[in-house]
């Protein structure tokens, strides 16, 4: 037991240095403000939907809505079984294009059709030169594309992301995924400013049309169901370097979406986002995730271990647990002042101890690879 602690003392002490990066960078990250001398760069929308008649006309509006006068809106469907087309079609505006990956691909292939597809697609149409990317469930803010417009002023920038946000909701479920939202916010932020890029968020990015090209699009990532982010960032950076990369950090920069309604919904969501991990194309960011991951499967088993232990053994895990707190109180007080959303923190023991048999379980369901997304199997 005496190595399993010093192994679990050495994984804190990882830890708190991580979080004091991730506080100093998170800090130090530069709030985007436009310019109004800057010239409109032209700018295609993606919007790749599969099933997304509850949302899909709020979004659409949310763009058409722009305080930004220069850009095109291009609808890729992913083979949707509700009235999705129907709505998309309902729009009369003549900057707004659709396209079916049914009339590019063969009906064979509907078991393997993905984002990826939908984001290449629409690329291959796009009018611009400047290309951002949004999900059929997310309504932008007004200034969404003038942030955009503003980062890629800069000739050296290559790839933007930007935040998430959910909606407004009081349930316990919808503030453990609000505070899980933020803080993945904030990590993604810092790990950018730091050149060490772990996460993005293919609901907000953009990029150039070029530097796609450039780097052959998803051409050798593309049998793996999703990652339209993460992986196309991490080409980016392996051929323009870290700093082509950027968030773009403004609350009017934001995209707003619904939070999971199930405990169900949920998991599918988080397993998706993790099957993605076993195929990073940085091994640096793979080896921070399994260190995270070991350092939540540790406190699970010291917490385990400690019912068949001396008394000793709880008041050291209490030690253990108070350190991990405090840290992550330093990181989240500021990352949540930020999004105005201090209040969650009030549950933040509780949602501790949550995250701790969260994290040991999706980690475990993530590697297996399957989920439903969309009402299809993958």
């Amino acid at each position: 037991m005496i190595i399993f602690n010093l192994l679990f003392a050495f994984f804190s002490f990882v830890y708190i240095v991580l979080l004091i990066q991730y506080f100093y960078y998170w800090k130090t990250t530069k709030v985007s403000v436009i310019d109004a001398k800057q010239r409109q760069l032209p700018i295609t929308v993606i919007v790749p939907v599969r099933n997304e008649e509850k949302g899909i006309r709020n979004c659409i509006q949310s763009i058409l809505d722009q305080k930004y006068s220069c850009f095109q809106i291009i609808v890729i469907d992913d083979y949707s079984e509700d009235n999705t087309i129907e709505i998309v079609k309902g729009f009369h505006a003549e900057n707004i294009f659709y396209f079916s990956l049914k009339e590019f691909y063969q009906a064979d292939r509907i078991h393997t059709m993905n984002k990826k597809l939908a984001i290449e697609l629409g690329v291959q149409h796009a009018k611009y030169e400047l290309i951002a990317t949004i999900d059929g469930d997310c309504v932008a803010s007004c200034l969404w594309l003038s942030h955009i417009n503003t980062a890629f002023q800069n000739q050296d920038i290559q790839y933007t992301t930007g935040i998430v946000q959910y909606n407004k909701g009081d349930s316990l479920l919808h503030q453990f995924q609000e505070l899980d939202l933020i803080t993945l916010m904030g990590i993604t932020a810092a790990s950018i400013r730091m050149k060490s890029a772990y996460m993005s968020n293919g609901a907000n990015m953009s990029f150039r049309k070029s530097a796609f090209e450039q780097i052959g699009g998803y051409d050798d990532i593309a049998s793996l169901p999703t990652g339209d982010d993460v992986f196309l960032m991490h080409k980016m950076i392996q051929k323009y370097g870290p700093t082509s990369v950027l968030f773009i950090k403004s609350l009017d920069a934001a995209v707003t979406t619904s939070a999971c309604s199930s405990i169900n919904t949920f998991f599918q969501q988080r397993i998706r986002w993790l099957s993605k991990s076993t195929s990073l194309l940085s091994k640096k960011v793979t080896y921070i995730l399994v260190f995270m991951y070991l350092y939540q499967l540790i406190f699970f088993i010291s917490f385990i271990a400690s019912f068949f232990c001396d008394t000793y053994q709880w008041y050291l895990l209490l030690m253990f647990f108070l350190v991990k707190i405090s840290f992550d109180l330093l990181f989240l007080n500021s990352v949540s002042s930020y999004f105005k959303k201090r209040k969650l923190l009030f549950g933040l023991v509780y949602f501790e101890m949550l995250y701790m048999l969260y994290a040991v379980i999706i980690g475990i369901l993530g590697l297996r690879g399957k989920y439903v997304w969309k009402n299809r199997s993958i």
